[in-house]
């Protein structure tokens, strides 16, 4: 193993040798190289077998490398710069100094500066140090420019020791310049624009950093960059930077502006500037646009206004600006339209431009246009319009020139001709200007036809006599233009001119203007043709007039009249009537018509003949019923003049003396003519039979039939006419026979046809009808009645035909209906649908005995029974104690000593086939035990049966229950709101009443009625209740104590039944003393237990209170006898409510809470007497509830109640109490009291709530309470 030898020091760490068996190389490692390590080593190798060419030493030279310690960029001055960082800004041509360095490095590096991928010139030092710390520079001088714009400046330092860094290190600086602008480019517009053109100028400044200010100057005036310019078609110029490639920016501006005259000859300039410029104190970059405007002309005429007569000269000036300022062309205008130069009368006489001689003086020019000779059509507004080769444009202003000429007129007529010599016009004539100057017209002569009329005005100043002065006058100072002529005629009718003068002189005639005047035609003359006019022929009317007016009538100009009534279509001189009518036999009348009115007219009467023709005809067949009572035929035939008609038979006469006459009659009857039908005169005749004459007052069926015929004879304008019918003898169906009556079909196969057949004339329509069983009873085989709602028509037509397999229920009576329109026949047939029977088993008892009874239904009805026994798949037949029950029916008695479980088949057969068979189970205790109870002898059909009618007996009992307590309320809550007795008590609290008198002073306890609420007891007319003298209470002591009651002393024996006796404590005790003792002696029509005979009690209570003689018991007139509380002391403070006997009625129950404690009196702590509390207890109300807290507001009554919560709002009163309180307060007088009427019963409605209302506020028109009547009937009041 090889080692190191000899190690020392560090070299005994630091050292490692590597090295691996049979390896042929081994390493010696150094760690922690250091410049001491730097000498040659040696290496050697022993070998085993020392051979020639085997190395035995090696020697290897280590030289040390040191990588540079820093490097580092300065300035020219030594000031230090960062590493890869930005220097500057320089100015553009300034000089710069960089110096880079680095030391501490083995060997020194060598350092060299680049731009980019060039190599820059640089100046090397070399600084040697003891100890090794040599230092190396290079430095290199620049003169800034365009050129170092974002130049990247390196020094790159190389060292071998540098091999893991790829030999060098690097270190940069970046130089910023600022340069000036390159170049400023100003651009937009080439040689010239058009006024009106939007124009754009560019200025584009590039290559400057920092980027260029640029300046835009109008002339020598700057453009603000800001919006305050009040020239809408100037806008701000727009000024944008942007950074180019190589770091300068390029500055783009834009200068927007409209054309317009006042540019042309100016400049435009851009002027750009940075701070490099302004910091070397240079001249900005600056470029000038001269700018021309091309416009077209500005232009106006002179002078304004030229007036001269015809034949005269006149020369109009056109001045104008424009560029370029010759004219291509300039236009006349007169009158707006374009004005055509002959070169003669009118030219251009002149054309000159001129170029602006002084800075800011626009190009300018003008035109001369000669008149020469000018006529009136010269005169009007001039106007020029020069074109250049940018447009035209008319001038500003017009010339006016006028040319005095003679007038040209136009007659004019006021109304418009033609008019008519029947409305008698005033018509004016006007000598209208159409052509002169001036228009005024001085004077006018007026012709009629060519001949000089009138010469207005006419003033003849050269007649000096009075007379003809004072006539003059009248057409001096007036309008000469107007000419009136009044009350136009025919006369004036003719050819109108006139002739006018103005200053110019007198001009020429005006055209003829003609005044038609209309006048109506000549008297008319009217004939027609032929002069026989017959029915549906024609007749042709002429009408004609000698003067035809004017205008001239023309052919359609015609009017027409029938029978005082116009004809609006007929318009011609001729008028065809085709065909003639009725209407026709008229008077007509025709008259000329014009525009200027109508002739006089003339009239004829047409007479209209008709030869014979019939309205009514005879029909082709007539007939008649064999029997009938009345019977005739009738024709009616027209014609004018009238003819005669006559009747024949069989083509033979029927005159009245000839051998028929007696069986028939005609009656002839003549009818005036009818417009409505278009009818002339006519014959009507009708053929009569007597069918008294007739044998048995009947037609023979065959002999009677005949041709009848009614015959015209001829009139003077046509022949007679015939119509012919054929006359029969009907009679309604008979001998009705129907094949076959009875059809037999199996059920499910289709029957054989039935035919009907019946004899009749007219031939008879057949129904066939089926209807039920219930419709043959009482009808005979062939007369039967049909009812269309028990039966329906099953076919139409004489077959009957069921082609369909039949069931039974399709079986039964078939009705044939033969019918004409005299009558009808009817027939039946019978359907027998056969069919197997069907059975059913039946259990019951006979005798002891348990017996089966089959009954069967079938047809035929002949059936045989027989039974069998179901034992497992065999069937036992029963032949014992087995007997018919009927042709239906069959009985088996069962056996007692069988004890086996059984079911029996019963079997029935007839002529279609056996029916499935019906089986009963019967259990062996069944027929054993035939005297069990009956409840296990019912069948389970039976036990059901019975068990849902118990349950449905039940459920019944319980809702009649329910209905009679519904019922029992509501009458009890009937009774509550109707007893005008505890109303009254509501309606006076205090005892008090405003309807009535006082009650009899003395001190007497007046008595209180225990009714029911809303109780009266209605009696018969002829009796009352009630006794005079009465001062005493009656009811507040028994009989016995009172001797005010002794002619009441039988009421222990009343007549009152016992229950009602009782219910008002009679039986026994003192309780009898009581109210109710009293009431059962008034009940009417009841007899009683205990009574005494002899005595009628009701009747001397009813005389009683006929005399008014009871206290508390009023009598009305209609025979309502009225139980009410009477007035008093004792009545005050007493409740409605009934308590348990004994006991008091609570106060804050029975009295306003206002009042609670105290006594009706007014005293605290005060109660009720014992006789006042056993009275409350009997009362009817006692224990009932309180009423409803809603005041009752009924509808369609005259009882108002004001019921609500006792206890919340005190006692109520009545409406009238309420109004009477009302009225007190107001002052006013208390009501009357109401008359008592018996209102129509009916149960008030619930009271509605309302806490809000008191006693005083029931509605006021609302009537006053009533007290509701009871009837005679009523038995017990309690």
């Amino acid at each position: 193993m090889a080692g190191i030898a000899r190690p020392e020091g560090e070299y005994a760490e630091r050292a490692e040798l590597s090295y691996d068996p049979n390896v042929t190389r081994t390493y010696l490692q150094l760690g922690q190289l250091t410049l001491a390590d730097e000498a040659v080593y040696k290496c050697e190798l022993t070998f085993l077998e020392v051979r020639d060419g085997c190395p035995v030493v090696q020697f290897v030279n280590l030289t040390a490398l040191i990588k540079p310690e820093y490097v580092k960029i300065t300035k020219g001055d030594g000031s230090s710069i960062q590493n890869s960082s930005l220097i500057g800004p320089f100015p553009e041509d300034e000089k710069l100094e960089l110096v880079c360095e680095s030391g501490g490095g083995k060997p020194l590096p060598a350092i060299s500066w680049w731009n980019g991928s060039r190599l820059i010139p640089s100046k090397a030092e070399v600084e040697n140090a003891p100890g090794g710390s040599s230092k190396s520079r290079s430095k290199i001088s620049l003169k800034l420019g365009r050129g170092d714009l974002g130049a990247k400046y390196e020094c790159r330092v190389a060292s071998p020791a540098l091999g893991d860094q790829g030999g060098m290190v690097l270190s940069w600086v970046e130089v910023d310049v600022h340069v000036r602008p390159r170049k400023l480019e100003l651009g937009g517009v080439e040689h010239h624009v058009v006024q009106g053109t939007e124009v754009t100028l560019r200025c584009h400044v590039s290559g400057a950093r920092p980027a260029a200010n640029v300046t835009w100057y109008n002339g020598t005036e700057v453009i603000p960059t800001d919006n305050v310019l009040s020239d809408a078609a100037v806008q701000p110029p727009e000024t944008k930077v942007q950074t180019s490639s190589d770091g300068t920016y390029e500055t783009q501006s834009r200068f927007s502006f409209r054309a317009t005259r006042y540019e042309n000859g100016g400049s435009i300039s851009c002027e750009a500037t940075n701070p490099v410029i302004q910091a070397k104190g240079e001249q900005p970059m600056k470029s000038t646009i001269a700018l021309e405007v091309l416009y077209p002309p500005i232009a106006w005429v002179s002078p304004d206004n030229a007036t001269l007569n015809e034949t005269s000269d006149v020369s109009i000036v056109c001045s104008y600006e424009a560029n370029p300022p010759t004219p291509k062309e300039i236009i006349w205008y007169r009158d707006g339209k374009e004005l055509v130069l002959d070169g003669e009368r009118l030219e251009i006489a002149e054309t000159e431009s001129f170029q602006g001689k002084e800075p800011g003086q626009s190009p300018w020019g003008r035109s001369i246009l000669s008149i020469k000779n000018a006529s009136r059509d010269d005169g009007g507004a001039y106007s020029c319009m020069p074109e250049n080769e940018v447009g035209s444009s008319e001038s500003t202003n017009q010339a006016y020139v006028s040319v005095y000429f003679k007038p040209e007129v136009k007659l004019m007529m006021d109304p418009l001709t033609p008019v008519s010599e029947i409305d008698k016009l005033n018509i004016t004539l006007l000598c209208r200007v159409e052509a002169g100057n001036p228009e005024t017209l001085l004077s006018v002569r007026w012709y009629l036809d060519g001949e000089l009329l009138k010469e207005l005005p006419d003033c003849r100043g050269n007649d000096s006599s009075e007379a003809n002065s004072s006539d003059d006058s009248l057409f001096c100072d007036i309008d000469p233009s107007k000419l009136l002529l009044e009350d136009v005629s025919r006369s004036f009718h003719g050819n109108y001119s006139c002739e006018g003068m103005n200053e110019a002189g007198w001009g020429p005639l005006s055209p003829e203007e003609e005044l038609i005047v209309h006048y109506p035609p000549g008297p008319a003359t009217l004939v027609y043709d032929p002069p026989q006019v017959l029915k549906k022929s024609w007749v042709t009317l002429s009408c004609s007039v000698e003067d035809p007016g004017r205008p001239e009538a023309t052919p359609n100009s015609f009017k027409w009249f029938r029978g005082g009534h116009p004809v609006i279509d007929v318009t011609t001189a001729n008028w065809t009537i085709e065909p003639v009518t009725l209407e026709t036999q008229s008077n007509f009348t025709c008259l000329a018509a014009n525009a200027g009115g109508e002739g006089e007219p003339a009239t004829v009467y047409v007479e209209v003949a008709a030869p014979p023709a019939f309205i009514e005809r005879l029909p082709p067949y007539h007939g008649a019923l064999m029997h009938a009572e009345h019977v005739s035929v009738s024709c009616r035939v027209e014609c004018s003049p009238i003819c005669q008609v006559r009747w024949l038979k069989n083509g033979r006469p029927l005159v009245e003396d000839g051998p028929q006459s007696s069986l028939y009659s005609i009656r002839t009857s003549e009818l005036p003519p009818d417009p409505r039908t278009n009818d002339f005169k006519s014959v009507v005749s009708t053929l009569l039979w007597n069918m008294s004459a007739w044998p048995g007052g009947r037609l023979d069926r065959i002999l009677d039939n005949a041709n009848y015929t009614c015959e015209s004879t001829a009139n003077a304008v046509g022949p007679g006419v015939t119509s012919t019918t054929f006359f029969g003898v009907e009679y309604p169906p008979e001998n009705i026979t129907v094949s076959p009556q009875i059809v037999s079909v199996v059920e499910g196969q289709i029957p054989d046809k039935i035919v009907c057949s019946a004899k009749a004339y007219p031939e008879a329509s057949y129904h066939w009808w089926r209807r039920r069983q219930s419709d043959n009873d009482g009808s005979s085989s062939n007369s039967l009645v049909i009812d269309p709602q028990t039966s329906s028509i099953v076919v139409k037509g004489n077959a009957l035909v069921l082609n369909y397999p039949v069931p039974r229920t399709d079986g039964g009576e078939y009705i044939c209906e033969a019918y004409n329109r005299h009558g009808n026949a009817t027939i039946k047939t019978h359907v027998n649908v056969l069919h197997k029977p069907e059975c059913g088993i039946t259990q019951t008892e006979v005798n002891g005995k348990l017996v089966l009874i089959c009954r069967a239904s079938a047809n035929p009805a002949e059936v045989d029974f027989f039974w069998r026994i179901k034992n497992g798949s065999e069937n036992e037949t029963v032949e014992e104690n087995v007997e018919s029950g009927g042709p239906l029916s069959s009985i088996l008695t069962l056996e007692t000593r069988v004890e086996n479980f059984r079911t029996y088949l019963c079997f029935a057969n007839n002529s279609v086939g056996m029916s499935i068979p019906c089986e009963r189970d019967v259990t062996a205790y069944q027929e054993k035990s035939i005297s069990q109870s009956w409840w296990k002898k019912l069948e389970n059909d039976n036990v059901l049966i019975i068990v849902a009618i118990i349950v449905g007996a039940v459920v019944m009992v319980i809702i009649v229950c329910i209905i009679i307590i519904i019922v029992c309320r509501r009458r009890r809550a009937e009774d509550k709101y109707n007893n005008p007795v505890e109303m009254e008590e509501r309606e006076n609290p205090e005892g008090a009443s405003p309807h009535r008198p006082m009650a009899p002073t003395g001190g007497a306890i007046l008595p209180r009625w225990p009714l029911r609420p809303g109780v009266r007891v209605h009696v018969n007319g002829a009796h009352s209740l009630g006794r005079p003298g009465a001062t005493q209470h009656p009811l507040a002591y028994s009989a016995h104590h009172n001797p005010n009651l002794s002619n009441f002393s039988h009421i222990n024996n009343s007549s009152v039944p016992i229950d009602v006796v009782r219910s008002a404590g009679l039986e026994g005790g003192p309780a009898r003393d009581r109210v109710g003792v009293y009431l059962a002696g008034m009940v009417v029509g009841r007899g009683g237990r205990g009574g005494s005979q002899g005595r009628c009690p009701g009747r001397r209570v009813r005389d009683a209170a006929r005399m008014n003689t009871v206290p508390g018991i009023f009598h009305g007139k209609s025979g309502v006898v009225t139980f009410k509380k009477l007035d008093g002391e004792s009545n005050r403070g007493t409740s409605r409510k009934r308590k348990k006997a004994g006991r008091d009625p609570s106060l804050s129950a029975t009295r306003d809470k206002s009042n609670q404690g105290k006594t009706p009196d007014g005293n605290m702590g005060g109660s009720q007497p014992d006789d006042d509390r056993a009275f409350y207890e009997n009362l009817p109300f006692h224990g009932l509830q309180n009423p409803p807290n809603k005041p009752f507001q009924p509808e369609n009554t005259d009882l108002v109640y004001a019921d609500v919560d006792y206890r919340s709002y005190g006692p109520i009163n009545y409406k009238a109490a309420s109004i009477d309180a009302a009225k007190d307060a107001k002052g006013l007088p208390a009501s009357p009291p109401p008359a008592l009427s018996p209102p129509p019963v009916k149960p008030p409605p619930k009271p509605a709530k309302d806490s809000n209302r008191g006693p005083a506020a029931i509605p006021k028109e609302e009537k006053n309470s009533e007290e509701k009547p009871l009837s005679t009937s009523t038995t017990s009041l309690l």
